[in-house]
């Protein structure tokens, strides 16, 4: 992550206790914008993170922004355990990694974003692959652009 840019070049096999390309052989690659308070809390949370690990003379020798208080990598099932805990001390639903990607792919519908964006955002090689996950937003935001379309036309007569 670097000027509000996170470049996707590899993902982590948990099971294989390495990095691998990513889904297609290296397809899903590619770099995605975030905003400028995501990185400011980003930055935060890296540098906490670099005192934490240097207090406990600890390395990293990977460089990963998620990295645990063991010196491992946080796999997804260790993510989701804490977003648990996390959700658990709001008082909010529990939520997963793979239900935020959603959501984030959903408020981009509902707000419009074109479809071949979002599969941009979702690394999805197909736009299918978008349509078909998103169908029900899709139909959603058809019926809102129908009323327009017929209030549009309506208005020459």
């Amino acid at each position: 992550m670097n000027n509000g840019i996170v470049h996707i070049k590899q993902q982590w096999d948990a099971r294989r206790q390495t990095f691998r390309p990513t889904k297609g052989n290296g397809q899903a690659d590619g770099d995605i914008t975030i905003g400028p308070a995501y990185c400011r809390f980003m930055r935060s949370y890296r540098n906490a993170q670099k005192d934490y690990l240097e207090l406990h003379e600890m390395k990293n020798p990977k460089n990963l922004v998620f990295w645990s208080k063991l010196g491992k990598i946080v796999g997804n099932g260790n993510a989701n355990e804490e977003l648990g805990r996390i959700c658990n001390r709001l008082k909010i639903n529990k939520v997963t990694t793979h239900a935020m990607r959603h959501t984030h792919a959903s408020i981009l519908i509902l707000n419009h974003e074109s479809l071949p964006y979002v599969q941009h955002r979702l690394r999805h090689q197909k736009l299918e692959t978008t349509v078909n996950t998103y169908v029900h937003l899709i139909e959603e935001e058809n019926g809102v652009s129908d009323k327009k379309a017929t209030e549009l036309m309506d208005e020459g007569f």
